[in-house]
């Protein structure tokens, strides 16, 4: 369960910026959009808003950082190296914080790194109670790093031994380098299971999703998971798609991918004799199952059938539209907020999709019977809709007089129970919106 992520010094993010998942004390309704969570009440749900270029992107960004350090050992996204606020000489220097404060197994932690290029300046982890913000954090480690000297400091209680005091010795003088995550290292070993379920978290709980992400399990949601398909299907017939239900279709692997790359179909046979349930294959933009019954090399790849006069026509994920495409990308995620304590972050969730589908996928999980979190960017004022969210479920994003990103909770401002949330944010009340100017003459004729 994600508590709170704040983030400075990177791209378009200068001043430290923090968004959090806690309720404003003084709003009675949507009670239903709580989890009464052990350590302390947190939100279902944050919605960022903002213009083009205020930052909304960046901010998802650094969670994606983030994300990857810890899991992939790898700073930066995609080869991108991380940038510092280039509008304020003296951060450029500096180097980039993320943080984030999170729950797993029933413990809530802090998690930092301040990054600069591809090295580390600084990472911690705390034990921290958020429900008793005076009471003292309990340091787990801290690490700060001078060019190829690490300065290590790890919990008494990881270091009872003399043993455990030269695994750590070992770990940090041997295989720790500037660019590496210690938290990842050591996770690695079966010395640290508290570790290990922290990395847990950042793999399999925290699920990030941005404009160009394809989410390539579905097949394998369909084949594991008999609750999956009936819960995308009941969803799919409530949002008008065209799509009637999904599910696999199986045929001969030669009549699918021929003879064309006998050495491939070496490799899944070899596969499936050394044990393998299923091999994953590539096809047409998708996952394909390969796998055996009987004598029979088989492939199972989705299916999207349309209903038509006579029953229902068969079609596949390449031939629907881009919507409908990034609305099964959404099933699995959907179902893990039903079944999981998941936090999805998704950015630009309207992408392609209708703002009442929009308004309606975001009903069926705020009102629904969920154990995840979902976080999105958007600039749909459809969603502003005091049935919808609650006012300490939104952000608003902008550019301050210095360039940097500003990030700010709506109940920051005094409004009126009857204020039309959509049309005050649209008319600039709140911020998050460009600012528009004519810079055109009336009498203007571009040149031939």
């Amino acid at each position: 369960m994600l508590y709170r992520l704040t983030v400075s010094n990177f791209f378009s993010i200068g001043k430290e910026l923090s968004l959090d998942m806690f309720p404003y004390g003084r709003l009675r309704k949507k009670k239903g959009h709580i989890y009464d969570h052990p350590a302390v009440p947190v939100l279902k749900s944050a919605a960022i808003y903002g213009a083009n270029g205020s930052g909304k992107s960046n901010f998802v960004l650094a969670l994606a950082c983030l994300r990857r350090f810890v899991v992939d050992n790898t700073i930066g996204v995609e080869n991108k190296r991380i940038e510092a606020f280039r509008l304020d000489d003296t951060l450029l220097q500096e180097p980039s914080l993320l943080e984030i404060e999170f729950s797993t197994a029933d413990r809530s932690y802090r998690y930092g790194v301040a990054l600069r290029a591809f090295t580390v300046v600084k990472e911690y982890l705390y034990l921290i109670t958020p429900a008793e913000e005076e009471r003292e954090p309990e340091l787990i480690f801290s690490r700060s790093q001078s060019k190829d000297k690490a300065d290590v400091t790890m919990n008494g209680r990881f270091q009872t031994t003399e043993k455990d005091r030269a695994r750590i010795s070992i770990y940090v003088q041997e295989f720790l380098k500037n660019s590496d995550s210690l938290l990842n290292l050591l996770a690695g070993s079966d010395a640290y299971p508290e570790l290990a379920a922290i990395l847990r978290w950042f793999e399999d709980r925290l699920v990030i999703i941005q404009p160009t992400t394809r989410l390539m399990n579905l097949a394998e949601a369909l084949r594991e998971d008999a609750g999956f398909k009936q819960m995308a299907n009941t969803l799919l017939q409530s949002i008008d798609t065209g799509v009637s239900e999904i599910g696999l279709y199986t045929t001969d692997y030669d009549a699918l991918f021929g003879l064309d790359d006998p050495e491939q179909k070496q490799r899944v046979l070899q596969q499936l004799t050394d044990g393998a349930e299923y091999v994953r294959l590539w096809f047409k933009g998708e996952v394909a199952l390969a796998h055996r019954r009987g004598e029979r090399l088989l492939v199972s790849r989705v299916t999207t059938p349309h209903a038509n006069g006579d029953g229902h026509m068969t079609f596949f994920p390449e031939e629907e539209s881009d919507g409908t495409r990034r609305v099964l990308d959404f099933l699995p995620l959907w179902h893990a907020l039903f079944t999981q304590d998941t936090t999805v972050v998704i950015d630009e969730i309207g992408r392609s999709l209708h703002p009442n589908l929009v308004v309606q996928l975001l009903r069926i999980f705020l009102e629904g019977s969920t154990r995840g979190q979902l976080l999105f960017t958007t600039h749909d004022a459809n969603l502003l809709q005091r049935d919808l969210l609650r006012r300490d479920e939104i952000w608003l994003m902008e550019k301050d007089q210095k360039g940097s990103s500003a990030l700010g909770p709506l109940t920051d401002f005094k409004i009126r129970d009857d204020l039309d949330l959509r049309r005050g944010y649209l008319n600039g009340r709140f911020g998050g919106v460009p600012e528009l100017r004519s810079v055109f003459p009336e009498d203007f004729v571009p040149h031939e």
